[in-house]
């Protein structure tokens, strides 16, 4: 059976959050008429993400199976909008709203120097 945009659904964590500057994914998954997936590849997958900043970095893999990865960089924090389509036609639920934030700092991996810095050691008794 044929895949229907309006059954089509999309999930994973990269839908409704991510995070700046990293890779950030979800699944679009073609469905038919009887909302099963279909199984074969071969749709038309588009998507379009708009927010702060330029166009993000994406890419769409077709699985096979009637699955896409999509893959996207979101290049600064803030609220975005991603429009999935599936023939030309909006899936279920589209357009998405997902917002971005700044990773978190990892303390163990933060180092700051400056001219002038003095360092304290505790003294071991």
């Amino acid at each position: 059976m044929q895949a229907v945009a309006l059954r089509s659904v999309a999930q994973g964590p990269g839908l409704h959050s991510a995070i700046t500057r990293t890779p950030n994914e979800f699944i679009v998954e073609a469905r038919n008429t009887r909302d099963e997936r279909v199984p074969s590849g071969g749709d038309v997958v588009k998507a379009r993400i708009t927010g702060p900043g330029p166009t993000t970095v994406m890419t769409i893999h077709d699985l096979g199976d009637g699955q896409y990865r999509v893959t996207y960089t979101a290049p600064a924090p803030g609220s975005y909008q991603t429009l999935i389509t599936l023939n030309g036609e909006p899936i279920m639920g589209s357009p998405f709203r997902f917002t971005a934030l700044v990773p978190e700092a990892d303390p163990a991996e933060i180092q700051a120097e400056a001219a002038g810095c003095v360092q304290i050691r505790r003294r071991e008794t």
